[in-house]
């Protein structure tokens, strides 16, 4: 018989192997595609078939057992040797457990991987979902967008037809229009062709009426041409008698000028007395000194006296330079004043030329104008010819410029005048 430690030890086998048996416990096994997807699926399948094994040797060994015991019961004289095989048995049955252990913890494992794994499955699962849901979310986006286009393509080619609508039915507008404008066309070269005889006609009219006019204005540029020339020598002989003017009032500034230097030479002439005054003084402390030094080598100069000789010295060469100086400068007074009176007589001949020469034009001007008043008027339209002065204006012109000759020559001998004095004058300095 087996002892009672042997029964119970199969018991508890019996037990553990009935509860770790593939028919008791149920694991999730896992799935055919999370086994492809992890790279320990291999070592899965195999830990789960070496535990199965072992279930079966241990299940086995339980049989054997169970087997023995009616021997054993039967025949007490074969207990030697059953328990011989028993124990060995046993020893099997430790081996066997070890194992045991070995494979739960290994299935342990193996649950952990496979939770695991699931867990990854499920993420993954997660991840197919979301990118399916894009990829549905971009096939509508596509569609939408072939949708688009399709309608796109519909307008663009509704677009064509329209326009090729409207080409044609502008080409028929233009066949149209230019139909009509050759009608128009041949209408207006008959119109054309009249104008022409027309202005033929009225250019053989005009071509008369611009000879008369020509005439006309030939005498008209010529009595204008004279005016002009009037006017012109009226202007320069308004010029000349402003630099007249002007130069009566230089001249009146430099008679001031030369009053005022006449006083400059007064108070010179004083300031040479002064220094005539001063030389001799100097000549007689010159003296002085001479006899002092002559009387006695060891007297000295006194400061006070010294420094009283030598300002008289100093103002004495400055009285003597400014003296130098303003006769240079009534000199260079009187050379510029000369200078002057020399442009001016050269101006008044050349005004008294061209006095007479307007005086002979002015003569000239009112034979002429005689003669347009005595002369018949031409027989022109007054739009043909352009307006000119009458009779009188070119007489108030004459009259005007025999009144400024006379005035000019007024005031040309007056300047004379006045230039003859201021030589005199400086001739007398």
């Amino acid at each position: 018989m087996l002892p009672p430690d042997c029964d119970a030890t199969q018991s508890v086998l019996s037990q553990k192997s009935f509860k770790n048996s593939p028919q008791s416990s149920t694991p999730h096994k896992p799935k055919p595609l999370q086994q492809l997807m992890t790279s320990t699926g291999a070592d899965q399948i195999q830990n789960h078939s070496f535990s199965t094994n072992a279930t079966a040797k241990v299940e086995k060994m339980q049989r054997v057992s169970r087997a023995l015991k009616s021997p054993l019961q039967s025949s007490p004289g074969r207990l030697p040797g059953v328990q011989l095989k028993t124990a060995q048995n046993f020893e099997d049955l430790k081996v066997c457990q070890a194992t045991l252990k070995n494979v739960e913890t290994e299935k342990a494992e193996v649950l952990m991987e496979l939770s695991r794994l699931e867990d990854s499955h499920h993420r993954l699962v997660a991840e197919l979902d979301e990118a399916k849901q894009q990829l549905e979310k971009t096939l509508v986006r596509c569609a939408a967008e072939q949708d688009a286009r399709l309608n796109a393509e519909e307008i663009l080619e509704e677009t064509k037809r329209s326009v090729e609508v409207l080409k044609r039915e502008h080409a028929n507008k233009m066949m149209i229009e230019v139909g009509s404008l050759s009608n128009e066309l041949g209408t207006a070269n008959a119109e054309e062709s009249a104008v022409r005889d027309h202005l033929e006609r009225m250019g053989n009219e005009m071509e008369l009426l611009r000879r008369r006019a020509r005439e006309a204005e030939n005498r008209v540029e010529r009595t204008a041409n004279e005016k002009q020339d009037m006017v012109i020598l009226i202007a320069s002989l308004e010029e000349k008698l402003a630099k007249a003017a002007a130069f009566e009032k230089e001249a009146a500034d430099y008679a001031g000028k030369l009053a005022a230097r006449k006083k400059e030479i007064e108070v010179t002439k004083k300031r040479e007395d002064m220094v005539n005054a001063a030389i001799e003084g100097l000549g007689r402390v010159r003296k002085e000194v001479v006899e002092l030094t002559k009387k006695t080598e060891e007297t000295q100069i006194i400061l006070g006296n010294a420094s009283s000789i030598r300002l008289v010295c100093d103002e004495l060469c400055r009285l003597l330079t400014r003296e130098r100086e303003l006769q240079h400068e009534s000199a260079q007074t009187m050379k510029y004043a000369n200078d002057n009176i020399e442009k001016l007589q050269k101006e008044n001949l050349e005004m008294q030329s061209k006095i007479k020469e307007s005086q002979r034009i002015s003569k000239k001007s009112t034979t002429f104008n005689k003669k347009e008043n005595a002369a018949p008027p031409a027989k022109v339209s007054p739009e043909e010819i352009p307006s000119t002065a009458p009779p009188s204006s070119s007489q108030k012109t004459s009259n005007l410029g025999a009144d400024m000759q006379e005035r000019t020559v007024r005031e040309i001998g007056g300047i004379a005048s006045d230039m003859g004095a201021m030589k005199a004058l400086c001739n007398k300095k």
